[in-house]
């Protein structure tokens, strides 16, 4: 629960680079995560090239950040595997979520950034990653050592909490 408490967005990185054995590792556990339908409809690319982290802003604007950052996990939705919009966006946008707490728990961080459904963040990574068209780029997730280690204070409001009604 520890990377629970302590997940924050992580906007700034250390330059240390990130073992791929651990990435893999990171998305072993993403990918054991339960699911709204029974396809698992993702794909998964990694991006460490730095001359392909530093052209993301250029349709991505919010991603800036990603040009100092290690790498960054590209959540796709695999169209050939037939889910409906509704179960495939959340199952996907879900994995990008668990992403981040599996990293935070082995000491990474990252922040999540919307790719679907703006269609030109979308065309832009397909041309960047060369990705066929039945595979839908759905979230980008910068990860990295974070350059300061701080733990966000307490985030609970029991005032947005509601049994039963209003």
């Amino acid at each position: 629960m520890e990377a629970v408490f302590s997940l924050k967005s992580v906007r700034e990185f250390s330059p240390q680079a990130v073992p791929e054995p651990l990435v893999r590792d990171i998305l072993k556990e993403v990918m054991r995560m339960p699911v709204t339908g029974p396809q698992r409809p993702w794909q998964f690319v990694v991006i460490n090239d730095r001359s392909l982290l530093a052209r993301i802003p250029d349709f991505l604007s919010s991603a800036h950040l990603v040009r100092e950052a290690p790498l960054a996990v590209v959540v796709c939705y695999d169209s050939r595997l037939g889910e409906d919009k509704e179960v495939w966006f959340r199952d996907c946008t879900t994995a990008a979520e668990t992403i981040l707490v599996v990293a935070r728990a082995r000491n990474l961080g990252g922040i999540c950034l919307s790719i679907h459904p703006l269609l030109e963040r979308v065309a832009g990574m397909q041309r960047l990653l060369g990705l066929p068209d039945s595979i839908i780029p759905v979230s980008l997730v910068p990860l990295g050592y974070p350059r300061e280690q701080e733990h966000p204070a307490g985030r609970f409001d029991g005032r947005r909490v509601h049994y039963n009604h209003w």
